[in-house]
């Protein structure tokens, strides 16, 4: 039964876990010691750091600094932008609303530049991206492209019912390539 458990963890989300052999078959503490004994250990190079630029997201931007410290990772910073269109899923837009989008694409970028300094550390490199689209997907789509390591976002609690998390959280969650780490 731990056998399919662990194949099936392992397949959803592909980190190393650290199995404990069986006390029973160890000899010595000098088995530890062992290479075999001991997995790789965990690496986490990229943070992938999603953020809707409120007071709310803070909190995921504070573990995910804190986080990148630890494995001197590199973070990245992203925000997308929800496209303003006239109708749902229309292929055209007006002057008017191309000059909305463009104006929040330049108050995004703006927004990430001093978040870039909250994030800031000796040893922390930090980028930042704006992307046009549906957040959900955009979220997964860039941790993909930019082989992160790891996403760590915030929740937002549906309002309907408390124990399920955001829309855009929990479809991440579900569709991401790497880890998700969703912080209340």
């Amino acid at each position: 039964m731990l056998a399919s458990n662990t194949h099936h963890t392992r397949l959803r989300f592909p980190i190393e876990f650290f199995m404990m052999p069986d006390p029973s078959n160890i000899t010595t503490r000098n088995d530890f010691d062992k290479p075999e004994m001991h997995p790789d250990s965990l690496r986490i190079a990229r943070i992938l750091l999603p953020t809707d630029l409120t007071p709310r997201s803070d909190r995921a931007l504070d573990y995910g600094v804190k986080m990148a410290r630890q494995f001197g990772a590199t973070i990245i910073l992203l925000h997308v932008v929800e496209p303003t269109n006239a109708v749902q899923g229309a292929r055209f837009t007006s002057p008017a609303m191309e000059e909305s989008n463009r104006a929040a694409i330049d108050a995004a970028h703006d927004a990430l530049a001093q978040l870039c300094d909250k994030c800031r550390a000796p040893g922390i490199a930090v980028e930042t991206l704006v992307r046009v689209g549906r957040a959900y997907s955009e979220i997964a789509d860039t941790a993909n492209a930019l082989a992160c390591d790891l996403i760590v976002m915030g929740t937002r609690k549906a309002a309907r019912n408390a124990s399920v998390p955001g829309s855009n959280t929990d479809w991440v969650v579900h569709h991401a390539s790497c880890p998700v780490l969703t912080i209340h």
